[in-house]
């Protein structure tokens, strides 16, 4: 064995397991600096920007006067051009498909709660494992919206000729945003943030193989209380989850600290989104109105639960930093 661990293959082997574990605690770290920006008192872009479309609708289809001025705070609105006010409805969009994602987590902890009083066994099974379904199917639906909206409001066809249009689809919209040249036809700051998404990635690897591989959620309750779940396809259990390790626990997913990720990801990148989005519409978001909708606020208690998770993650692997020999690579 111990001339087995000289030879050069093994050392590279062995190097790229270190720098491949470095990379995941590297990255985890700044996934719990994003995730801790979209929690109270912080009120994002996206949140200012469905406020304005609120009004915006308001004035459009009741009260012209919504535009002169908010009696509540004396703030100023200005009409919106035809190409604001189409990304304002398209906002209303995106907060339809994000309140239907959020009422699903709330409803699967509420619908945890109610075992054994008001539900027997299977029914419980059963609501999670529909409730688990329908969050996978949502959140692509969601992104698949943001691609849409991304070609009807932002793609210039007349900037640089040749070049073809941008997908309707998220998935596809990435590898179009990878070139430079793609990018600038709808803004290179959205493009560049839409192209470093990565983690969007193996989460829509995980929603096909849910949806469309006639794998089924196994639903059971973790020894601390959370929601455990696994997909079992053919009557084995097949693990094709590609996310954070620390959701885990052994060949379980911890569904809030799981869920409260992918929605914090995605509130801290409908931020930046509508923050890039502004530039590009000349929208000023200095002093507009603070709002932050309740459904968004009922996300907030996941996003919690997954930022103490990884931070007990993050706390109980700093006993390895110093001695990589130490750290066991069968997790």
């Amino acid at each position: 064995m111990g001339k087995l661990a000289h030879r050069p293959a093994v050392r590279r082997a062995a190097h790229r397991l270190r720098l491949r574990g470095f990379k995941e605690r590297v990255n985890i770290r700044d996934d719990l600096d994003e995730l801790e920006t979209v929690v109270p008192p912080h009120v994002g872009e996206f949140s200012i920007f469905l406020r304005m479309a609120n009004l915006a609708d308001e004035a459009h289809f009741g009260n012209p006067n919504q535009y002169q001025i908010h009696t509540a705070t004396g703030i100023v609105f200005e009409p919106p051009t035809d190409r604001q006010m189409a990304f304002y409805r398209r906002i209303l969009v995106l907060f339809a498909d994000l309140e239907t994602i959020v009422t699903l987590v709330h409803r699967a902890r509420w619908t945890a709660a109610q075992y054994p009083t008001l539900l027997t066994a299977d029914e419980c099974v059963a609501y999670l494992q529909a409730d688990i379904h329908a969050f996978h199917a949502e959140m692509r639906s969601l992104f698949d919206s943001i691609a849409l909206t991304t070609k009807q409001i932002f793609y210039q066809p007349n900037k640089i000729r040749g070049l073809k249009e941008p997908p309707d689809t998220f998935f596809y919209l990435r590898k179009w945003c990878h070139n430079f040249q793609n990018r600038a036809l709808i803004g290179s700051a959205l493009g560049g943030l839409i192209s470093n998404c990565d983690w969007f990635d193996p989460f829509r690897q995980f929603r096909e193989s849910i949806i469309h591989k006639e794998r089924d959620a196994f639903v059971q309750t973790h020894p601390d209380g959370d929601i455990i779940f696994r997909m079992l396809y053919s009557l084995k259990t097949r693990m094709t989850y590609a996310g954070p390790a620390e959701f885990l626990w052994k060949d379980w997913i911890r569904f809030d600290p799981y869920a409260g990720y992918y929605l914090g990801k995605l509130l801290f990148f409908l931020d930046r989104y509508c923050e890039f989005s502004a530039a590009e519409l000349e929208v000023d978001l200095h002093g507009a109105l603070i709002y932050t909708p309740t459904r968004i606020q009922a996300a907030y208690a996941c996003i919690g639960r997954t930022t103490q998770v990884i931070s007990e993650s993050l706390h109980t692997r700093r006993v390895y930093d110093r001695n990589w020999d130490a750290i066991s690579w069968t997790r």
